[in-house]
């Protein structure tokens, strides 16, 4: 939708070591991001819920893999921060972890806006 430029996207697979828990905020949800925020034009959010668990570090199984476009410090700030109360709600990821229907997981996510 013209949120972020394929640039942003490119930059975290390039950057991001997928060895280390850097942006695990539970077992079950990862936080993607970098710091060009230029490639960024709004606020946005990628979900992407899977079944078999992906792994991050050695042990970390995660099920919830957010990608994250802030168009500067401040929104990247106050969003990370969102994001780590809803990885802290085990209702909440439940909810999301066992929802195939979009609607359902979005008004989850609503309650952190």
């Amino acid at each position: 939708t013209g949120d972020i430029e394929k640039e942003y996207l490119e930059e975290i697979i390039k950057e991001y070591d997928f060895q280390s828990p850097f942006c695990v905020f539970s077992g079950n949800l990862v936080i993607m991001h970098c710091g060009l925020l230029k490639y960024v034009n709004r606020l946005c959010m990628a979900l992407l819920k899977v079944t078999k668990e992906v792994l991050f570090g050695e042990e970390i199984a995660v099920h919830i893999v957010i990608v994250l476009g802030t168009p500067n410090r401040v929104d990247q700030i106050k969003a990370v921060q969102a994001l780590s109360l809803l990885a802290k709600n085990e209702q909440d990821i439940k909810k999301i972890k066992g929802s195939s229907v979009k609607e359902e997981i979005i008004e989850v996510l609503r309650k952190y806006e």
